[in-house]
């Protein structure tokens, strides 16, 4: 266990390096997040969790974190009105990709992609709603594991879940990817048809939908 909890902070102390570095020796023009993503981006990952319609007009890439409380926030509240008026009714496909930076947040997502995918989205619910009660706490794998027995997974297939390196490999390399190559170094965020939305509230997100449905 000692062996696989360094692997993982070994791989969140490299991304923090990284983008630290990247802000360090670019002082004067410092990076931010792709302003336009490439289609690439849109191919779905494993641990994706997506909604709506694949033909929708509209898809909107979401990076989120287990562990981010405006995340949690979001998914709880402007999420919500946004699934109902948008996403139901077929005119938006919503992907949100888990980008890990702490331990806390690997182990969550690990969990996530071991539940069936028909509960997922319950899952994640749980996770975000409860967050206070496992995201910042000492004991948070207890917390995790009591939040999988309810779900009906067993402590085995909980422990191996947890243990597993390959599928932790996985994750690593979605996140990677994204601090790489789209330079996202924080959560919430939000590309719609590929272009960042650089003000998330409800209001913005519902005039760029309109926008681009008039068009």
């Amino acid at each position: 266990m000692r062996r696989r909890t360094n692997f993982s902070l070994a791989f969140i102390f490299a991304l923090v390096a990284f983008v630290g570095l990247a802000n360090a020796t670019e002082a004067e023009a410092p990076k931010e997040a792709l302003k336009i993503i490439p289609a690439s981006f849109y191919q779905l990952e494993p641990y994706d969790i997506v909604y709506g319609k694949e033909d929708a007009p509209i898809i909107v890439l979401e990076y989120y974190s287990l562990t981010c409380p405006h995340c949690a926030q979001f998914y709880l509240s402007s999420f919500q009105d946004l699934k109902k008026e948008y996403i139901d009714s077929g005119k938006v496909r919503w992907i949100k990709r888990s980008l890990v930076m702490d331990l806390q947040s690997m182990k969550g997502t690990l969990l996530l992609g071991c539940v069936k995918a028909e509960s997922r989205e319950n899952y994640l619910k749980i996770l975000l709603t409860k967050q206070s009660s496992w995201a910042y706490q000492r004991n948070f794998i207890n917390v995790l594991a009591n939040i999988a027995s309810l779900g009906g997974m067993s402590n085995k297939s909980f422990q191996a879940c947890m243990n597993d390196d390959e599928q932790e490999h996985i994750i690593r390399g979605i996140s990677i990817k994204a601090s790489h190559e789209a330079k996202i170094s924080g959560t919430p965020t939000f590309y719609v048809n590929a272009e960042k939305l650089t003000v998330f509230s409800e209001k913005s997100f519902k005039d760029r939908f309109n926008d681009i449905l008039k068009k």
